[in-house]
């Protein structure tokens, strides 16, 4: 099966059953906004990407999906992690251990970038908090 193929349904599904789970909220309109328009608005998105990588995949030549299951493991086991240490000892650790244990799972490793990708996510979070209120424990 063709790579872009698989990733074009795999977007437009998560696409669906978020879309799906937004319109059961209060939509508003752009003026006021409901829970339910951003969600919706950027399961559209979603959509539209994996309906693009659908048609790209009709006119390019094919790559072989390999499930790569040790990589699929790293992964999931660094947002397990992101959830139990952000739970535990706030969302600042939680994000580093994300984002340094989730690097293993690539080709190369390179913890300059990490670094900076972790402070980015930092700030971000720190962000959500301050500007948006968002209740998260940081530290």
């Amino acid at each position: 099966m063709d790579r872009n193929l698989l990733r074009g349904f795999a977007f437009i599904g998560v696409a669906l059953f978020f879309g799906v789970q937004a319109s059961t909220y209060r939509l508003g309109d752009l003026a006021q906004a409901g829970p339910g328009l951003f969600p919706l608005i950027v399961s559209l998105i979603v959509g539209a990407i994996g309906v693009g990588m659908l048609l790209s995949s009709r006119f390019k030549q094919g790559q072989a999906v390999n499930f790569r299951f040790k990589s699929i493991g790293i992964v999931l086991g660094s947002v397990i992690g992101f959830a139990l240490l952000t739970e535990w000892l706030g969302a600042f650790i939680g994000v580093a251990f994300l984002v340094f244990f989730s690097a293993l799972a690539g080709e190369k490793y390179d913890w300059k970038r990490n670094l900076k990708i972790t402070l980015g996510l930092m700030l971000i979070t720190y962000l959500f908090t301050a500007v948006l209120g968002v209740s998260m424990r940081l530290y």
